[in-house]
């Protein structure tokens, strides 16, 4: 079972990024496919995932606003891939599992 780290302000959205792999799922409590896409993520595979991990930001938390606009981010679920920092891919909407594994494979 793969965990979601809530990431509760820009300070530790900032860290969590900053080194390695993170997929960072920006969603919403009210937006079902959100919590439909959280079960997928929840049941990935971890030796499939290389040391991949995930967190999760609430768009509607008020520390949210600057960092969804710095990445364009209009439509939730949005799922984003970053390595040391650097946004690699994004998935928009539901995804399945094998979509995981192939962004990160990229």
């Amino acid at each position: 079972m793969i965990d979601i780290k809530q990431l509760n302000s820009k300070e530790e959205y900032d860290n969590f990024i900053s080194e390695g792999k993170h997929f960072i799922k920006f969603s919403a409590e009210w937006c079902g496919p959100c919590r439909v896409l959280e079960g997928v993520i929840t049941k990935l595979d971890a030796n499939k995932l290389n040391d991949v991990t995930f967190g999760e930001i609430n768009v509607d938390d008020d520390f949210a606003d600057e960092i969804t606009k710095n990445l364009s981010i209009r439509n939730i679920p949005t799922t984003i891939l970053f390595e040391n920092g650097v946004e690699k891919t994004r998935i928009v909407g539901m995804a399945q599992a094998n979509e995981f594994y192939k962004k990160i494979e990229e």
